[in-house]
């Protein structure tokens, strides 16, 4: 009896230990990292963090201006954010970002962004698509380069050589990315390659050449042993992961400009005809059970999927002057349930926040000024302005929005500003103490100077505030931090907590010998 006691005591408290480490792994998944353009390696823009629900819970917390609005030169990518760092490219380097908005640390560039570029951290390096199609990998606390790839050439019917560019959403997996590249004009591609790249060493481990059509925008997901992409043509392309082998392929109607959203075994992705797609990917890669439907005139949005619902933005017709919409498909069925106006064309990736049960709250952009975010609350007929940039700052916008643990959004505009908006949500049975209160918001950042390389910190600080120096030069970065401890923290402690259950039962065992 007693040895049976025993048994169950230690077998109750591994089990325990198992779930509490389960946890800590969640809490970390939780922790606000976002480490591509939709935050996780299934392109789904779902959080958990508490973002703010209306205007009145949204406040500025600051703005940086990474370039001068007038500069339409220089381009600004989408951001991502790590262990509290906030990481943009501008124009030829790429930048750290605390978050009080101060700049931390400038790498240089070996060539300039494209107008979109997606950026992806992995394995503690930062990879920046660049305009020409190459790939650079930078470290990601000293902002240092460890590699880059090689560009990506055509020849156009004329002969000449030609670059591509690389605009794709990067995807990581089991130590290797995925991307894609366009050789392309202002209104149509004409071919493209999808590559996967070994992250550690920048080696090109295959390439798949697409001689009808380029991947502009679009982006991949793996799937077991698969990565399933789509392009200007339509096509739906399975390869093998590891080799680029074709597995499958399944045409749909329509270029395909949306990053493919993992959800089960299924795909979501919309179509520049206005349609979402859902396709149904087998164990071996195959696909099958493809359903369509069609909820808008255009689209280039990159859906996100929570609740079973799917939401997705684009854009009507010349009859209704071009107006964007968003709309709520149903995941199973694939029916719309509505469409919510919008200003302008919806080319973002929307973001929901799933903290607040059954309510789910939609954030979204739109491609016109003044370039702000607006919300959708689950059940709700319309959208709501959740925060609108003033002077110069207001804009178009094509950008996404992504959130931190905190619940602080993060996007930029064509005004060449980052924008951090705090979330003032009450704690549930409190006062509100989440976000940043009113005394910690940050002014407007001023442009690092090109004569010194530095950039101003808050000007409304008498004291206790020092210029951030930010070099233009990577060797003499300030190296960002690199992590929150509480989780570690708290897998040490469960370590502890394993070996301490290991050798209890280890003596009970021994005494029941």
């Amino acid at each position: 009896m007693k040895k049976t006691l025993s048994r169950a005591l230690c077998s109750l408290m591994t089990v325990m230990m198992v779930f509490c480490l389960t946890s800590v792994v969640s809490l970390a998944e939780d922790a606000g990292q976002w480490n591509s353009y939709r935050g996780n390696y299934q392109n789904n823009g779902v959080t958990s963090a508490r973002t703010a629900r209306t205007a009145d819970e949204a406040d500025l917390k600051w703005e940086l201006a990474l370039k001068d609005s007038t500069d339409w030169s220089t381009n600004v990518s989408d951001p991502i954010q790590v262990n509290g760092t906030v990481y943009v490219a501008v124009g030829s380097e790429l930048w750290a970002v605390n978050s009080s908005g101060e700049v931390t640390g400038r790498g240089t560039l070996e060539g300039a962004i494209g107008y979109t570029c997606r950026l992806m951290q992995a394995e503690g390096k930062v990879v920046v698509p660049l305009s020409d199609g190459r790939l650079q990998c930078l470290d990601m606390d000293s902002l240092k380069p460890v590699w880059i790839t090689d560009p990506v050439v055509t020849q156009d019917q004329e002969g000449q050589t030609r670059n591509h560019q690389a605009l794709t959403t990067i995807t990581y997996s089991d130590g290797l990315l995925y991307t894609g590249t366009a050789y392309a004009d202002w209104s149509s591609s004409y071919s493209g390659v999808y590559q996967c790249v070994e992250v550690s060493t920048g080696r090109i481990v295959w390439q798949y050449e697409n001689t009808q059509a380029g991947y502009y925008w679009s982006g991949a997901v793996c799937v077991n042993n698969a990565v399933i992409f789509a392009g200007d043509d339509g096509i739906v392309t399975s390869l093998n992961a590891k080799t680029g082998d074709l597995i499958d392929e399944m045409e749909t109607a329509g270029g395909v400009r949306s990053s493919m959203v993992l959800e089960g075994n299924e795909v979501f992705f919309s179509s520049q005809n206005g349609k979402l797609h859902r396709v149904t990917v087998g164990d071996d890669g195959t696909l099958s059970q493809h359903e369509e439907v069609a909820f808008a005139q255009s689209s280039t949005s990159t859906p996100a999927v929570y609740g079973g619902k799917v939401y997705v933005g684009g854009a009507l017709g010349p009859e209704q002057q071009y107006a964007g919409v968003l709309a709520v498909v149903d995941a199973s069925t694939m029916q719309v349930e509505k469409t919510v106006n919008a200003p302008a064309d919806v080319k973002s990736a929307p973001l929901v926040t799933k903290a607040y049960g059954d309510e789910a709250y939609v954030y979204y952009t739109a491609n016109k000024t003044p370039g702000g975010i607006y919300v959708l609350k689950s059940g709700a007929d319309e959208g709501e302005d959740l925060f609108v940039p003033t002077g110069d700052g207001q804009n178009y916008c094509l950008a996404s929005i992504m959130a931190d643990g905190d619940g602080t959004l993060y996007y930029t505009n064509d005004s060449g500003k980052l924008f951090a908006v705090a979330s003032h949500v009450p704690e549930e049975g409190g006062d509100d103490q989440s976000g940043s209160s009113s005394e910690s918001q940050q002014p407007s950042q001023s442009v690092p100077s090109e004569d010194d390389g530095s950039v101003s910190s808050n000007p409304s600080s008498a004291e206790g505030s020092s210029s951030s120096s930010a070099s233009t030069s990577s060797s003499t970065v300030n190296n960002p931090p690199t992590g929150e401890n509480s989780a570690a923290f708290l897998v040490v402690g469960m370590s502890a907590l394993a070996a301490g259950v290991a050798w209890i039962c280890s003596k009970r065992r021994n005494r029941e010998a």
